[in-house]
């Protein structure tokens, strides 16, 4: 979309031509520095046209005219190469239709950042007044200033608002302290039509109790890559006519590459004189463990999310040991990031749960045969909606349920028919925190959750909806009940059921099994022996038939609430473990005879 600035503008409406007007690409305001076509456009019938521009002071009397196919428009198209010079300037357009004249106007207006002008580096005693300003110049009339941002060694420590005064913003302090030392940076802007630039510029203010300077052949050295001054408190002793006496006193550090030997020469001044304390430096051991530096905390919101950490040493040999991932204190997985000089990445694909917690990056460097190794910790905060671990229905108590896990505190919502359900006798809503087992890539851990549940009367079946809701997001699981009955099975897909159950069918193979293998080696009264083939044992009595069987009702035929109905199978194998301590041969009698047939003699 073109934005056009017209300052004069005279068109044409008649038999003869309609127009000119002018556009141009890019659009209004230009890029300093760009190259604009500008194009007019006219409309006419007549194929008597010719075109004339004026533009930045150069005039093309005849430039070329387009003919737009099945169309009546004609245009010329100019191209000129826009500066800040030509803030202002116009450009025209003149067309002679049959005789009959038009033109068209556009005036340039150039884009471009604001210009600032920021006070000096500052130095100042503890409890000095101190004023920071900046100035903007801009030749556009809408403009402003944000607020200022303190920072010191990169890192962001807050955000003060100047007072402004026109073009200027100004910072003070009644009263600075150390705490006020570091980075200021003043950020301006200027609109557009709708379009916003900035800019900014940063001055170091330092505040001090005495004045420190490090020098090496006599220059001044300031914080860099290579070398990093500091200075804190701390208490020291001093010695006056062989008394200790213990002050606040200060403790100056000047870190410097290994290779920067040389004399080092460190000036402290104070409202009373100076000091001067000279370094011979000949040769530095670079032995000790690498320093690592990263972030502390990283979010993540997207797909994905980047980790890295960079190692600091001297010694040319080095490296990293693969990304240790943690969850709750305990060890999930290790990961191999990427190296890449002195960084190591690693790259997480996803942002889910199960990628959550705390990542160490372990670096290493190498002395003689002496490796040292050190390490730290990013923690990654996955910012994710709720998730279901289980979910299912307990029939017997008419009740719907949702294990699930989430970070934040969570809004629940049921539904039914698109009707958000209320409290009521015929439904009730609960929602409790519970311990719940998360699953991290093959490893559980427990952790904190919640499970939802709603009762409901039995006659209310139909398609349930749970919403749940959290900071992030939201998570919606479905039911559907056809029918509620007080005898049903527990429908669940909980893993934990699953694997019970194939216990219990274990446990009723190997009973059946023993049973019968008991059952062989034991010649009592009342029990039926069948001799086999190759048997020989002729006052063995064979019985005609077996005892009956007991129809006593066991109590285990009607299942209590939240256990699985047993089968035919099962009920005779707990009907036979009920009446065991009754005696073996009246147990072994029943077995035989749910085994068993009558036979003739």
């Amino acid at each position: 979309m073109h934005h056009l600035l017209i300052t004069k503008v005279t068109r044409y409406f008649s038999l003869d031509f309609i127009g000119p007007s002018i556009t141009t690409e890019p659009g209004l305001p230009f890029p300093s520095g760009s190259n604009v076509a500008f194009t007019c456009m006219v409309d006419t019938l007549s194929t008597n046209i010719t075109f004339e521009w004026d533009c930045l002071g150069k005039i093309e009397p005849q430039s070329r005219i387009f003919f737009v196919s099945n169309s009546t428009k004609y245009s010329s198209v100019i191209t000129r190469n826009i500066h800040l010079i030509h803030d202002g300037e116009t450009c025209r357009c003149c067309i002679n239709v049959d005789g009959i004249r038009g033109n068209s106007e556009i005036s340039l207006a150039i884009s471009r950042k604001p210009i600032i002008d920021i006070s000096k580096a500052a130095t100042y005693e503890s409890s000095s007044t101190v004023t920071l300003y900046c100035v903007i110049h801009t030749g556009f009339p809408l403009f402003g200033f944000n607020n200022w941002i303190h920072s010191r060694h990169g890192t962001l420590i807050r955000h003060l608002e100047g007072e402004k005064m026109h073009t200027m913003s100004i910072l003070g302090f009644n009263s600075c302290s150390r705490d006020d030392t570091g980075d200021y940076t003043c950020e301006a802007y200027n609109r557009y039509e709708g379009n916003l630039t900035f800019a900014n510029k940063t001055v170091s203010l330092i505040v001090y109790e005495v004045l420190l300077t490090w020098q090496q052949s006599n220059q001044t050295l300031t914080n860099s890559t290579d070398r990093l001054q500091t200075l804190d408190r701390k208490k020291i002793e001093i010695i006056l006519y062989n008394k200790n006496i213990e002050c606040d006193g200060y403790i100056a550090n000047l870190s410097i590459r290994s290779s920067l030997v040389g004399e080092y020469v460190l000036l402290i001044q104070n409202t009373f004189g100076e000091t001067s304390l000279f370094f011979e430096v000949n040769k530095l051991s670079t032995q000790g463990p690498p320093i690592i530096k990263s972030e502390e905390t990283v979010t993540c919101n997207n797909s994905s999310v980047t980790l890295s950490c960079n190692i600091d040493t001297g010694l040319p040999v080095y490296g990293f040991n693969p990304w240790i991932h943690y969850f709750n204190g305990t060890f999930v997985r290790s990961l191999n990031g990427s190296v890449q000089e002195m960084k190591s990445i690693l790259e997480v694909e996803t942002c889910s749960y199960q990628n959550a917690g705390a990542y160490m990056c372990a670096a290493w460097n190498k002395y003689g045969d002496t490796t040292l190794v050190a390490n730290k910790t990013i923690v990654l905060a996955v910012n994710a909606s709720p998730v279901i671990i289980s979910s299912g229905v307990i029939r017997e108590q008419q009740t719907l349920f949702a294990t699930f896990y989430s970070t934040t505190e969570v809004l629940l919502t049921w539904q039914q028919s698109n009707q958000t359900l209320t409290n009521s006798t015929d439904r009730l809503q609960t929602l409790y925190r519970k311990k719940i087992e998360l699953i991290l890539y093959n490893k559980s851990i427990e952790r904190d959750g919640f499970i939802a549940n709603l009762s409901i009367r039995s006659s209310l079946v139909g398609e349930y909806v749970l919403l749940i809701q959290n900071t992030f997001g939201e998570t919606r699981l479905f039911f559907d009940l056809n029918e509620l009955g007080t005898q049903a099975l527990t429908a669940s897909y909980d893993l934990r059921i699953v694997v019970f159950s194939i216990i219990a069918i274990g446990i009723f193979i190997l009973s059946t099994a023993g049973t019968v293998l008991v059952s062989k080696g034991i010649r009592r009264k009342n029990v039926i022996h069948i001799i086999g083939p190759h048997e020989r044992c002729p006052t063995v009595p064979i019985y005609h038939t077996a005892p009956a069987f007991d129809t006593t009702p066991n109590v285990y035929a009607i299942p209590e609430t939240g256990y699985l109905q047993v089968t035919n199978e099962q009920y005779e194998l707990d009907n036979f473990q009920d009446t065991e301590n009754k005696g073996v041969e009246n147990n072994t009698s029943r077995y035989m005879s749910s085994l068993y047939d009558e036979i003739d003699a």
